[in-house]
């Protein structure tokens, strides 16, 4: 996705950003198996304290060494990039998309892309979309229905994909580079449903032999 728009994300100092992943992952990098895997792991957030917040999120709990060494492995062989955004920023969050358990809850992710920047969404309408959209597989059952959608945005907040809003319990939004990295994945993905253009000053279409197969266009001079 091409994008003009410039990505400002917090940096902690290499203690700070250590400090911070202890503290979420809890006493299991404390252990001596993983302790020198996780502060390699720290290492590729490159002290961002996004990247470090989403990465904890999918390794609090995990004991096993192995999956430590196959994150590890994973963030550093990210290759893909999108333009505009250093490779430091979206391997980690990448990373932690691909820890999403199933299709169907990243296509639900991607979804919210379609939202505009800032937007605080409404859980029920976003349930609702999801469900008219088809993204929730098969339930027995319109209250099945929601209470799976439901259920899928409590995981999307644990994974730090989505946020929830201070003071409001109903409704929920994505940070601007998580926004960025679900919009490049509706975008740019052979699956996407959706194409989101934002932010591009788009005069005529781009790539119309892609956009003519996406279920949903949405074109935002933000």
């Amino acid at each position: 996705m091409d994008t003009h728009k410039e990505i400002w994300v917090d940096v902690l100092t290499e203690e700070e950003a250590w400090l911070l992943f202890r503290k979420k992952a809890r006493s299991v990098v404390n252990m001596s198996t993983t302790a020198p895997l996780a502060h390699e792991v720290v290492k590729e957030c490159a002290s961002l304290l996004l990247a470090i917040i989403v990465v904890v999120s999918a390794m609090r709990g995990k004991d096993n060494v192995l999956v430590w060494r196959n994150a590890l492995r994973a963030l550093r062989e990210v290759t893909m990039e999108i333009n505009g955004m250093e490779a430091q920023v979206f391997r980690p969050l990448w990373y932690n998309y691909e820890q999403l358990e199933d299709e169907s809850i990243k296509q639900c992710f991607s979804y919210c892309s379609l939202y505009p920047e800032d937007w605080q969404i409404e859980k029920n309408e976003l349930v609702d979309y999801w469900i008219s959209e088809g993204l929730l597989g098969r339930v027995d059952s319109l209250d099945g229905f929601r209470n799976k959608g439901h259920a899928l945005i409590e995981k999307l907040i644990d994974s730090c994909m989505i946020e929830k809003v201070p003071g409001d319990d109903d409704t929920v939004k994505l940070h601007d580079v998580i926004r960025d990295i679900a919009t490049w994945i509706c975008s740019s993905r052979e699956c996407g449903r959706f194409i989101v253009a934002a932010g591009l000053g788009l005069k005529e279409a781009r790539r119309v032999e892609q956009w003519k197969d996406a279920q949903r266009i949405i074109i935002d001079d933000e």
